[in-house]
């Protein structure tokens, strides 16, 4: 499979709400009223199907929180199945085989496509991290558009949009997996994912508000940034 490479423009933040699930809630509420507060209206809410293996993690258990984000107005995408591995990490297709990989992101669309009345747009692996075999499995099961890593893999363009940088929030923690602070501060183009447990703590927040009024970063979801540059 071939795709154009394409660099994201220097100044974009393609920004984004991973853990979207029923268990975080109160916290996802929250982060969506603080990015109301900071002015920003275009990110991608990032939702796991069924996290941990606990269907009391399943939307179909919560309308209540499904109608909340639909009422949001936002792109909804898929972050992984259930980030469950034998190993502990989050990233569960580093090493799963390829017809495996496709059966588990095929439940999970199947499962968001019955809470939210549609499908994903995009799908992201847990961690950014997944086997390039992911890519193909994602266009043939008809989303959008796959992330791995730092490229954007656009299937209706067949463009794949590259940034430098991709930084994750990382809970009560807020670590950044990203030694990104250097491209920042050049404008380069990253990815930001908010965890939404990092409500809990101020870092990451103040990067994103650092990285909008000092950087002068534009920060946009990424179905809008494709939108954009189509």
């Amino acid at each position: 499979m071939s795709f154009a490479a394409n660099p994201v423009d220097d100044g974009i933040a393609l920004l984004s709400i991973q853990h979207i699930v029923p268990e975080y809630e109160d916290e996802i509420v929250q982060t969506c009223d603080l990015l109301d507060d900071l002015g920003l209206s275009s990110y991608t809410l990032l939702a796991i199907p069924f996290f941990r293996m606990k269907r009391s993690n399943t939307f179909q258990k919560h309308e209540l929180f499904t109608e909340y984000l639909l009422s949001l107005g936002k792109e909804i995408s898929m972050l992984g199945y259930s980030h469950m591995t034998k190993s502990g990490t989050d990233a569960e297709f580093r090493r799963m085989p390829q017809k495996q990989v496709k059966m588990r992101i095929s439940q999970g669309k199947s499962l968001i496509r019955q809470s939210f009345k549609k499908n994903p747009i995009g799908f992201f692996p847990p961690l950014w991290e997944s086997p390039q075999s992911t890519i193909s499995v994602t266009k043939d099961l008809n989303f959008r558009y796959c992330v791995i890593g730092n490229s954007i893999y656009d299937f209706s363009s067949d463009v794949n949009h590259i940034t430098a940088h991709y930084i994750l929030g990382h809970g009560t923690n807020a670590h950044l997996k990203s030694d990104a602070f250097l491209e920042l501060e050049l404008g380069g183009p990253v990815q930001v994912a908010i965890h939404p447990v990092s409500f809990h703590s101020e870092r990451i927040y103040e990067l994103v508000y650092d990285m909008k009024d000092r950087l002068g970063y534009t920060f946009v979801g990424y179905a809008d940034y494709l939108d954009r540059v189509r």
